[in-house]
């Protein structure tokens, strides 16, 4: 088992039991998805990237919870739309609070998800929707980026990798994998993907990332919220991974939201 978080110092004491990130990506302009947003820790002169967020507000991040549970705040750095894996060339912001579902589940990863209100608003004038289940249905295939290793086991990127044609999948599929039966179960609030194409997967370093597609109108849609993947050592024809379901969460986002902004 692998964790998602930097490894020296124990700043993160968590260990996910899924590793994410993006193998078989393609590179992509960070300023073309600037609702993106990177979560690094400061160990010493070094950034180190283990996470990503989405910019729902100018003064909310919607990321997963596992990556905020015992994080050092003082050590966490949030940079949008950066350049580099280490954060360099993107709009620095600063946090002020920190919400993490108050149901999240550490050993099973339920309710998966948390809320960081900035200091001050991005500078971006834009944000991402979230689907909103009652009106919208989102479409067969969807995307995701981020910055997580490129290759097992230390590969990062040079610049920001995007992946599509990913598929839900039946929960089923992912309920009963072999893979996932002694770790993971499909809770409420989960939604199950996998790609259907050779060398396509997530591995180490993107937890806490969008899942969304495009409207006719080329217009962004928040679907899910990064939570576990398909071992990026084992890469197979079929690569499963687990995902917050936002439209799930609307209420929990909206009345944690409102009391502040």
């Amino acid at each position: 088992m692998l964790s998602c978080s930097p490894q020296k110092e124990n700043i993160i004491s968590i260990s996910a039991p899924g590793e994410t990130g993006i193998i078989g990506g393609i590179s992509v302009n960070s300023n073309d998805y600037p609702f993106y947003v990177q979560l690094l820790i400061q160990q010493k002169s070094t950034k180190i990237h283990f996470c990503g967020g989405t910019l729902i507000r100018p003064s909310w991040i919607l990321t997963a919870a596992h990556c905020l549970y015992d994080v050092k705040m003082e050590k966490l750095i949030l940079s949008r739309a950066s350049q580099s894996i280490q954060g360099d060339g993107g709009e620095n912001l600063k946090i002020k609070k920190v919400f993490l579902h108050p149901e999240f589940d550490r050993a099973t990863l339920k309710n998966d998800i948390a809320l960081i209100y900035l200091e001050n608003s991005s500078q971006s004038n834009f944000i991402i929707p979230i689907l909103n289940s009652e009106n919208d249905t989102a479409p067969s295939y969807l995307e995701l980026v981020g910055w997580g290793y490129t290759s097992y086991p230390n590969t990062l990127p040079n610049s920001l990798q995007w992946l599509q044609k990913i598929q839900r999948a039946p929960t089923q599929d992912c309920q009963f994998h072999p893979e996932w039966q002694e770790t993971h179960s499909i809770q409420l609030g989960m939604m199950c993907i996998y790609t259907d194409l050779d060398q396509k997967s997530n591995c180490i370093g993107d937890s806490g990332g969008p899942l969304f597609y495009r409207t006719a109108e080329n217009q962004f849609v928040l679907v899910g919220v990064t939570s576990w993947g398909s071992a990026c050592r084992k890469i197979k024809k079929w690569n499963y991974a687990g995902f917050s379901d936002v439209s799930y969460y609307q209420q929990w986002i909206r009345d944690t939201i409102t009391p502040t902004h």
